[in-house]
């Protein structure tokens, strides 16, 4: 059984990064996406393209593994003329196996064994979901007896890398999703970014700290 935490927080008073956590059986689909900021339909971007891509997975089968990038380049161009642009991160879990696929800079970490494996390190960072250009790469790792990481760069670009996997492989997950939230405040109390966060591992998983 998995064990998730979620946590989105904005810069501003209205944010345009967006989580969405989707089952279907035997699966459990993560999505991170984060509109394109100082841009026109930011947020409504990140949340069409969650609405397409849950509207596709709930039309594939569950039998057969899903073509995640064939998924967003379809809502690539079906967003395409619309309203805004996102990079998005969408990470999928069956049993042990994780599997996915990205556009732009939300990254997904599995932390494990002291090290950070960067599943996202291949994407393409632009043109963004809803250009009608964007180039979806796939990824796939063993999720095993790690920690998942997915997240908006409003994490990552505030942050070391090792101080956000040493956080997020705290023992418990709301703890430490709430804490990498608030790893980017300024002393002001601001964030620099909006911010969105999910943290994946199995239930009863041993962790060995990143340090």
């Amino acid at each position: 059984m998995l064990e998730i935490a979620h946590r989105v927080a904005s810069a501003q008073r209205a944010g345009d990064d967006r989580v969405a956590i989707l089952h279907a059986p035997g699966t459990d689909v993560l999505i991170v996406a984060d509109g394109s900021g100082g841009t026109s339909g930011a947020a409504e971007a990140a949340e069409r393209a969650i609405r397409e891509l849950a509207a596709a997975i709930n039309a594939t089968s569950v039998s057969e593994p899903a073509p995640w990038s064939a998924m967003l380049h379809r809502a690539d161009v079906t967003m395409a003329g619309g309203r805004g642009q996102c990079a998005l991160a969408l990470v999928a879990i069956s049993g042990a196996q994780v599997t996915g696929a990205s556009v732009g800079d939300c990254c997904a970490w599995l932390l494990h064994d002291g090290a950070i494996e960067d599943l996202t390190e291949r994407q393409v960072r632009k043109p963004l979901l809803g250009s009608g250009r964007a180039l979806p790469v796939e990824f796939a790792g063993t999720l095993a007896r790690s920690t998942l990481l997915v997240a908006s760069d409003g994490l990552w670009k505030y942050g070391r890398r090792e101080r956000i996997a040493a956080i997020a492989c705290a023992p418990d997950l709301q703890v430490a999703v709430r804490d990498l939230v608030d790893l980017p405040r300024l002393l002001s109390g601001q964030l620099p970014d909006d911010i969105a966060v999910v943290l994946c591992r199995e239930r009863h998983a041993t962790l060995e700290s990143v340090t």
